[in-house]
């Protein structure tokens, strides 16, 4: 497992190289970003689900994206506020942000084909050769381990909060788990 997260690292850096170009060119546009993330979801069949893009800022307002079949348009998830938000600066800046969406479609759209292409084959969840775990990740955020739907492990690339708790919460105990658990290796499938 331990050589599986190394390499699924090296995805996310993968990853961040390939859409450099697209980043500058939607930083020029959108002076807010710092960073981009790419999401999905791949299905048994190993065919997307759901895709997302995650467009970081500077002062904590994120957009995340998903392309809408319907308009085909790139769009933020955020629609329909409630009057009663409008109130709120940070509401009205988010608003604002998501018209930055319409100069940036074609960015969004490489970046999205580039992300699919990079993540195909670990976005699926995996179950350890024991069967008793399964193994989630998300790209640039890390794995979580799960056994019988209970969240055991975090490693994330960035700490963050969770509703849910995990099981073991010490870094030497998590070592340890890391190292134990093995997953059936396909060199193929991760390198490609």
């Amino acid at each position: 497992m331990e050589e599986y997260l190394l390499k699924l690292k090296e995805k996310d850096n993968d990853f961040q190289l390939t859409i450099e170009n697209e980043l500058q060119s939607i930083k020029k546009k959108c002076n807010w970003l710092t960073t981009i993330d790419f999401g999905g979801l791949i299905n048994s069949f190993g065919d997307y689900t759901l895709t997302a893009i995650y467009l970081h800022s500077k002062d904590g307002i994120d957009l995340i994206v998903r392309y809408n079949n319907i308009n085909s348009k790139y769009e933020d998830l955020t629609s329909n506020v409630p009057k009663i938000y409008l109130l709120s600066e940070k509401v009205k800046k988010h608003l604002l942000r998501q018209k930055d969406i319409d100069y940036i479609q074609e960015e969004l759209s490489e970046i999205e084909k580039i992300g699919r292409n990079i993540y195909k084959d670990v976005l699926a969840p995996i179950a350890s050769i024991s069967k008793n775990f399964e193994i989630y990740y998300t790209p640039n955020i890390g794995l979580s381990i799960y056994s019988d739907y209970d969240l055991i492990a975090n490693y994330l690339n960035h700490p963050r909060n969770f509703k849910e708790k995990e099981f073991l919460k010490d870094e030497k105990s998590k070592e340890k788990l890391l190292k134990r658990i093995l997953i059936k290796s396909n060199d193929k499938k991760i390198n490609n």
